[in-house]
């Protein structure tokens, strides 16, 4: 009886799927993957949203100093304004203690984007997963 558990399942077992995949795996896969595609993934599940915004942001330690500033071209910031659709999809992590954006004369031009993104975020925590 125990044999023919056993080999029921293994016969019942799925293919393997994102959700399944080791993280190694799906670092590599995402490597070949487009950043608008990579963005629609992290969208699916926790555990990818994990694995997609570190691929993304790159290690949770740096990010605080890479993320801490935003702003337009025009303004030499570290980050542009488009850059925070990335820490939209961060659900928890990472924690950045203060972010500083940076303004050019076009004020109402670079908030619309600052609050497009904004918008993203909202969206993502409250209707997503």
């Amino acid at each position: 009886m125990v044999v023919q558990t056993r080999q029921m399942e293994q016969e019942l077992q799925v293919a393997p799927t994102l959700t399944t995949l080791p993280n190694e795996l799906l670092y590599m896969i995402f490597d070949h993957i487009k950043e608008t595609d990579l963005i629609a993934l992290a969208c699916l599940s926790r555990g990818l949203n994990h694995v997609a915004t570190r691929h993304l942001l790159g290690p949770w330690d740096e990010i605080p100093n890479k993320y801490s500033e935003f702003g337009s071209f025009a303004t030499g910031a570290s980050s542009t304004f488009s850059a925070l659709r990335y820490l939209a999809l961060a659900l928890q992590k990472p924690y950045i203690p203060s972010m500083t954006l940076m303004f050019t004369l076009d004020f109402m031009g670079d908030l619309d984007n600052v609050l497009r993104y904004h918008r993203t975020k909202y969206y993502m925590e409250y209707h997503a997963f």
